[in-house]
């Protein structure tokens, strides 16, 4: 039942909207985002028609600065409202609000567009920091940090220090329109500008920007080929758009030095001026390829749920269902890791591409999920999965025991018409070698009285009192035997009563302890009682050495009871005889349950339960 519920919260956690669940600040925090989002696009807008610029390319330059700003907000607010996105849905809306300052660019003032050009170099930073963080929002390996760190030496040490030095900056850049006469550095410093940095300081930052970019797209390029399938689902519209983006800009920086008046020039331009969008987009499309995923993935589940699986399929079902080959089920026992059909593994364990998800207690699970890495970062997701499999799982213990429940039952009810069999046997035989001899000889001697008395002889009172002591030895005798089928004062006392008289009959000292036990059902008094006589039989017949015994009758929502000795004990390993099974069977027969606990020297106690609701109104 447990895990049917987990896996109705995980379907839940799944099938609800982006926004269920968010907190109302957070809806506020938003919507201020994408306003401010707005607000900035009407800025640059306003900017790009202010210029002085053709009007279509004045157009053109709004309605892309409108994008650049408006799709990484928008698509990085959607995404933040998904924990597994949450960190690079943020990351994707300060980049939309840095890319702001460089749609100043159109702007004809000095310190707006001084701004705008610094604000275009740390795009570069915030293009490769996206790039070689995509998914998880973390740079993951040491090559992805050098990377970075590279990022931000040449930025900070090759650009930044410029905007205090040049009179001006380069007119063709990808952010702003003008060509010839643009305006001037706002933020310079100095009265002159040096002559090192035309002669070498630019070609080399721009020889340096290009060996980055084409680091990035060789790691790019390494991620995409140790990807595995799913995997791809995500991160291949990424890393194609970011492809395109930075081959783009590295062949801008090249172009515009060497042919600055091609006509591909600008396009180039415009291209890597449109990464972060186009970043944003993409990451969007592989938002949805994976959505998709998801939902077909949790159809296959839910197909598959309707059936039994045995434990051996399961794997196959959920690597289908999952379209992951390579996903693997460790289930754990005695001997450590086994796989469905108890050949031991290895200890599963986590890799670049392997993930493993725990089935059922954290502290020791009874088995694992070794799944492709693609899938921890949707854990809602994964939770779905891992309850499909605990449910699955489980269904097949449950299925297990039931039928061992069955076949138990079926045995213990035919020992049950065996023990039957046997007991109407044994009356039959006590009642053809005692009581039924007896009678044939009452019958003869009675003839042989109406012989005697029709022949005029006298009655003799002797021989009378004696045939009436042969018919009371027969009544005892009777009586006998019909209280081993049932005793009466059972049926007239109840079972504290009927204990308490065979307590006085043991061979042990018996005590028995009730505690206000009213009257149950016949079959359950009767199985109750025998089940207590033949313990303190096995305590005279195993256990002489014991010193005395003692029974217990309680009521706690059940009919508890116990048969407690001091006797030397056995191991519990030991304790399948038959007088134990039939003890066993008696108690299951009404509904019961019965343990036996014992150790060598410290006695053996027997405890049994039946439920109260076969208690007889």
């Amino acid at each position: 039942m447990t895990h049917a519920f987990a896996l109705a919260g995980g379907l839940d956690a799944l099938a609800r909207p982006a926004h269920a669940g968010v907190a109302p600040r957070d809806r506020l925090a938003g919507a201020v985002l994408v306003g401010v989002g707005v607000v900035l696009s009407a800025g640059a807008l306003a900017a790009s028609l202010a210029s002085d610029a053709p009007l279509e390319v004045r157009a053109l330059a709004a309605f892309l600065n409108a994008l650049i700003i408006l799709v990484p907000i928008g698509v990085g607010r959607y995404a933040a409202r998904r924990e597994s996105h949450r960190r690079f849905g943020r990351q994707l809306i300060a980049a939309g609000f840095i890319s702001s300052t460089a749609a100043l660019a159109q702007a004809d003032l000095s310190l707006p567009y001084s701004i705008a050009m610094i604000g275009g170099w740390l795009v570069i930073l915030i293009v490769v920091f996206l790039v070689l963080s995509y998914p998880s929002g973390r740079l993951a390996t040491n090559l992805d940090r050098g990377l970075f760190a590279a990022a931000v030496l040449l930025v900070c040490v090759l650009y930044l220090p410029t905007a205090l030095l040049v009179d001006g900056y380069p007119a063709q850049t990808p952010w702003s329109s003008c060509r010839v006469v643009c305006p001037a550095n706002a933020l310079m410093l100095v009265d002159e500008q040096p002559a090192f940095i035309d002669a070498w300081l630019v070609p080399a930052r721009e020889a340096f920007t290009v060996a980055v970019l084409l680091g990035v797209l060789g790691t790019l390029a390494g991620r995409v080929r140790r990807a595995t399938y799913l995997e791809r689902r995500t991160l291949t519209p990424v890393l194609v758009a970011a492809a395109v983006m930075l081959k783009s800009l590295a062949v801008w920086l090249v172009a515009h030095r060497t042919s600055p008046d091609a006509p591909a020039v600008d396009m180039l331009g415009w291209l890597f001026a449109l990464c972060i969008p186009a970043l944003a987009i993409g990451f969007l499309v592989g938002l949805m390829r994976w959505q998709v995923y998801v939902a077909h993935a949790l159809e296959r589940l839910t197909v598959a749920m309707r059936r039994q699986i045995a434990p051996e399929e399961l794997r196959n079902t959920l690597a289908r269902a999952l379209e992951d080959p390579s996903l693997e089920i460790a289930y754990r026992n005695d001997r450590g890791w086994v796989d469905a059909t108890g050949e031991p593994v290895g200890d599963p364990e986590p890799g670049p591409s392997r993930a493993i998800t725990e089935l059922g207690d954290h502290d020791r699970p009874a088995a694992v999920l070794v799944h492709d890495a693609a899938l921890r970062e949707d854990r809602a997701f994964v939770a779905a999965v891992a309850a499909c499999a605990v449910t699955a799982i489980e269904r097949q213990r449950l299925r297990t025991t039931v039928n061992a429940s069955l076949r138990e039952l079926e045995e213990s009810r035919a020992r049950l018409l065996a023990d039957v069999d046997h007991e109407r046997r044994r009356i039959e035989r006590d009642l053809h070698d005692g009581a039924q001899q007896r009678l044939v000889v009452l019958r003869i001697k009675l003839a042989l009285v109406e012989e005697a008395t029709v022949g005029g002889g006298e009655l003799r009172p002797a021989l009378l009192r004696a045939l009436g002591a042969q018919v009371e030895e027969i009544i005892d005798e009777l009586r006998s035997v019909a209280r081993g089928v049932y005793p009466s004062l059972l049926a007239d006392r109840g079972l504290s009563e009927a204990l308490r008289s065979a307590a006085l009959r043991a061979p042990l000292p018996t005590h028995v302890a009730s505690d206000a036990v009213g009257r149950y059902h016949k079959d359950i008094e009767t199985a109750v009682y025998f089940t207590c006589l033949e313990a303190m039989q096995n305590v005279a017949k195993h256990a002489p050495a014991a010193s005395r015994v003692d029974i217990s009758l309680r009521e706690n929502g059940a009919l508890c009871f116990e048969i407690r000795d001091d006797g030397p004990g056995f191991a519990d390993a030991v304790a399948d005889g038959a007088g134990l099974t039939n003890m066993r069977d008696r108690v299951a027969a009404v509904g019961g349950m019965l343990s036996v606990h014992s150790s060598p020297g410290h006695g053996t106690r027997v405890s049994g339960t039946v439920p109260a609701e076969h208690r007889d109104a």
